[in-house]
């Protein structure tokens, strides 16, 4: 599966998609997790423009 293209929260939705395919679209535990490691884009700059609520995000370091 190619996510590199995918925003952030559609790449972990495909993701999931398939995990659950993978299980007879079931899964065995109501306590699955999954883990990703997540590096960022290439941009300087973040910006929020999906419906972010500006005064939730943490402050920059």
């Amino acid at each position: 599966m190619r996510t590199g293209d995918l925003h952030p929260r559609e790449a972990s939705r495909a993701l999931v998609t398939e995990i659950l395919h993978a299980h007879g679209d079931r899964l065995q535990d109501d306590a699955t997790v999954m883990c990703l490691d997540w590096h960022g884009t290439h941009q300087v700059t973040r910006s929020a423009d999906a419906g972010a609520d500006l005064a939730e995000a943490s402050a920059p370091e």
